[in-house]
């Protein structure tokens, strides 16, 4: 396994870091690996959608919410009046 050292941690972040992991009830060192880890598959997510082709429906979507939004106004004015 690597090591890495980051040097010139703004004290204001080392001591975020240091009361979330505390919180979380881990190391300093086991939490920044998670928030890493965490952000790298965030990364590979966005390039993973960035290579999927872009596909637009064939109804938009005002005219699907403008259809739900009458016939719910329909159903209620069914109920009001009955």
């Amino acid at each position: 396994m690597a090591n890495l050292q980051i040097k010139q941690v703004p004290e204001d972040i080392h001591s975020k870091l240091r009361y979330y992991a505390k919180e979380d009830e881990s190391t300093l060192s086991a939490w920044v690996l998670a928030i890493l880890r965490q952000e790298v598959e965030r990364l590979e997510w966005e390039e993973h959608l960035a290579q999927r082709p872009l596909s637009y429906p064939s109804v938009s979507t005002v005219s699907l919410l403008e259809e739900a939004r009458e016939e719910r106004d329909r159903e209620r004015d069914t109920t009001l009046y009955h």
